[in-house]
Parts: C-alpha cells; sequence; structure tokens
C-alpha cells in the first residue's frame, strides 16, 4: 500500500496476522495518509499601505482610472493599451493624474477604507449658516436699577466659517457670526432711570445684536452612514450692540456698544449631499460676559445670550 504525505511516499507492506498487526496498520494509514486536522491559520488583512504599494504599478489600475477620468473631463490623451508602456510610465501617468481623478486620490483611498464619506473629507472646508436667534432677556445694569430687555421671538442669525477637518474626526474652525432681535418690551427694576427710561414698557423700540469671532472646536461622532452627529465647543469675542433703544416718543434713544469675552457649545447632524457638500442641521446655544457701556453720562453693563437653530452648507475645498 502506497501513500502520499507532504509530496512524500510512503510504503506501507500489508501482511495477514494478528490483531496487533491489524492495530498497528490502522494507526499508520491515519499518520501518513489522513491529513492533519487543525484550524486554518488565515493570513493577516492587507493594510492600506501595502495594498496602494502593491497596486501602484498595476495597469489595470492605471487603465481604470484612465477610463474614470475620461467620462468625467473627457479624453486628454489616448487611453493606455496593455503591454506597450513600460511599467515606470504607467507609474508616472497615475502620480501625475491623481490631482485630476479624485475617486483615485490616494487620500480618497484611505478616507474610504477607514470608512469616511463625503461629508468628512480632511483637509480645508468652508461653510456657511442661516437660523433663527432665541434671544434671551438682557439687563441693562446701572447705579439705581436694572432694566430688562425682552426680544421678539424672531431673530436674525447668520455665520461663515473656514475650517480644517484632521481626519480623526476632530475639526478646528474660525467663525464669524451675527445675531440681532428687536425689542418687544422694558421692564425696570429699582428707583432710578436709564434714558429718561423709569417704568416698565411695552411701547418700546430698538435692538440689541452681536457681532462675534469665534475658535471653535467640533468633534464628529461617526465617521460613515447618511447621518454623521457631531459636537462643537468654541470661544472668542463679541462686540455687543444696543441700536435705538427708546420708549416711542421719547427724545433719548440709546446707541452704544461695547466689547465682551464669549463662548458656545452646540450639536448638529451632517447630511451628505455630494461627495464635498453636505448639510449642516444643528443647533447652539452662545453667550457672553457683561459689556462696560455708557450713555449720557451714565454707565451700565449688558450682556446677551441666545439659543439658536440653524441650517448650513458645508463644502471641501
Amino acid at each position: 500500500m502506497v501513500c502520499n504525505y507532504g509530496g512524500a511516499r510512503a510504503e506501507i507492506p500489508v501482511k495477514r496476522g494478528n490483531l496487533y498487526r491489524t492495530l498497528s496498520l490502522i494507526v499508520a494509514v491515519g499518520v501518513l495518509c489522513i491529513p492533519r486536522i487543525g484550524i486554518a491559520q488565515q493570513p493577516a488583512p492587507l493594510s492600506i499601505d501595502a495594498w496602494l504599494s502593491a497596486e501602484r504599478g498595476n495597469p489595470n489600475m492605471a487603465r481604470s482610472r484612465r477610463a474614470y477620468e475620461e467620462a468625467k473631463y473627457g479624453p486628454v490623451t489616448p487611453a493606455p493599451r496593455a503591454n506597450t508602456r513600460p511599467q515606470q510610465n504607467i507609474q508616472t501617468d497615475t502620480s501625475l493624474a491623481q490631482g485630476r481623478a479624485p475617486a483615485f486620490d490616494e487620500q480618497r483611498i484611505r478616507d474610504f477604507a477607514a470608512g469616511a464619506d463625503g461629508a468628512n473629507r480632511t483637509g480645508f472646508y468652508v461653510a456657511a449658516h442661516l437660523g433663527n436667534a432665541f434671544v434671551a432677556d438682557s439687563d441693562y445694569e446701572f447705579d439705581g436699577g436694572t432694566v430688562t430687555a425682552s426680544h421678539e421671538p424672531l431673530a436674525l442669525f447668520g455665520s461663515g466659517v473656514v475650517g480644517l477637518d484632521m481626519g480623526n474626526g476632530l475639526s478646528v474652525e474660525a467663525e464669524l457670526s451675527y445675531q440681532s432681535a428687536d425689542l418687544n418690551k422694558l421692564t425696570v427694576t429699582g428707583s432710578g432711570s436709564l434714558a429718561g427710561i423709569s417704568a416698565s414698557t411695552e411701547d418700546v423700540q430698538g435692538s440689541m445684536s452681536s457681532l462675534a469671532i469665534m475658535a471653535n472646536a467640533k468633534l464628529a461622532l461617526g465617521r460613515g452612514g447618511g447621518f454623521n452627529p457631531y459636537v462643537l465647543a468654541g470661544l472668542g469675542l463679541a462686540q455687543i450692540s444696543v441700536d435705538g433703544v427708546q420708549e416711542t416718543g421719547s427724545a433719548s434713544t440709546i446707541d452704544d456698544s461695547g466689547f465682551a469675552f464669549a463662548y458656545q457649545a452646540g450639536a448638529g447632524i451632517m447630511v451628505p449631499l455630494t461627495e464635498r457638500a453636505s448639510v449642516d442641521l444643528g443647533y447652539r446655544y452662545f453667550g457672553t460676559t457683561d459689556a462696560d457701556m455708557s450713555f449720557e453720562g451714565s454707565d451700565y453693563t449688558a450682556g446677551f445670550s441666545s439659543h439658536t437653530v440653524l441650517v448650513g452648507l458645508k463644502y471641501g475645498l
């Protein structure tokens, strides 16, 4: 009897005999003829760096990239044919074309391998937001009393952002924001007066606004799928303005502004539209410390805070 194992041949003589020889024969056949049973060792998964290195000279990959370019941008040069160019030329073509074919860009491949999508591109981006700011009551505190200003529920919010996605879920941003709300009521506490306002009244006009520059940090909580939540926090400086505040018919009008430390926190969801653009649906709480102001020799302080719901558009550069 002949058995093969691992490329080696073994001849086992078969003899008739007692039980001992029969059992010995069975054991020998099991060792030499039956493959060993065990758990197959799976090869380690190929890393993205190893894959890119292995595919860099692949002519099929180069031709696929060229076909994609021509479909998107139109033909530039004839597509390379198999076995007509040295491999190094194909590599050169691939490196030169990366900037024109973002779908084959190495960073895009890395993002895809990491589960990223169009809303989470690494690199610089710009964004713009519009929304409604529900401005909280503001206290104008002066010697002898306080004038509390209440605001209309509909108030403009707008902002522009330049940001940098670090590629690990964290983004840093510079934001310029503006929000303004009309007054609908003044409530006076204390015995003094400010700009002739010494009693509570709803017969009032004027507005209050904030122009702020903020440094934000945004953390994405998801790097894939259609909806990507995030949280945000920011610090900065705000100019608080009191514009045309007066009791209707009064000759005294408060027009002043001051600077204050500003802070904000928020959360939202990014919804991808294209590979570069996404919609931002979010909420922000914005607040400031009190700003020092004066009116006709009377010093007073005023702060600003709001709750904002907003919609924005983000575009990767």
